[in-house]
């Protein structure tokens, strides 16, 4: 349990350096050479959807620690996913992911995979032709907007946002 407790205390940033058996006898090990403070090393993800890539990172330097010659301990998977409050399935996912990546002598990444930004593209408000509009279609949010020729919703948000009224 001290691997645990000292993996608690140690700071894994992404892309700092590549993980690797031989990498990961050299991160920081005591108290006083890293920098995180208790709060930031929570790891309860039960009420979370996702885990952040440092969390991702620091459950594959775990496995990492439980391994020999690549292979995994036994017991390290629910151990893992015990100490993280994760399930089973996505200690697997991360530590197939990171074996993979090793596998192409590529630098590991276990990050998500998850786009980061989804949806519909922002519809773009010229704010700056509201004072070139006559004065009789600015009267109201409707007329301005359909003087601009987009939604009253859309003006609305776009003019909240920039602080301005109408």
């Amino acid at each position: 349990m001290v691997i645990i407790e000292e993996l608690e205390e140690t700071e894994f940033v992404m892309g700092s350096t590549p993980c690797s058996p031989e990498t990961i006898s050299e991160l920081p090990m005591t108290p006083e050479e890293t920098t995180t403070r208790a709060e930031d090393t929570s790891f309860s993800t039960r009420n979370k959807k996702n885990l952040t890539n440092e969390q991702r990172l620091a459950i594959y330097h775990f496995l990492l620690k439980e391994s020999n010659k690549g292979k995994l301990q036994r017991g390290s998977i629910p151990m893992a996913a015990q100490q993280f409050s994760v399930s089973e399935t996505t200690v697997k996912r991360i530590w197939k992911l990171g074996k993979e990546s090793q596998g192409q002598n590529l630098p590991v990444d276990v990050s998500s995979r998850k786009p980061t930004r989804v949806g519909r593209k922002a519809v773009e408000v010229d704010l700056s032709k509201i004072p070139e509009i006559p004065l009789q279609p600015r009267t109201s949010i409707r007329t301005l907007a359909k003087a601009l020729n987009v939604s009253a919703s859309t003006l609305h948000r776009r003019m909240k946002k920039a602080g301005r009224s109408w």
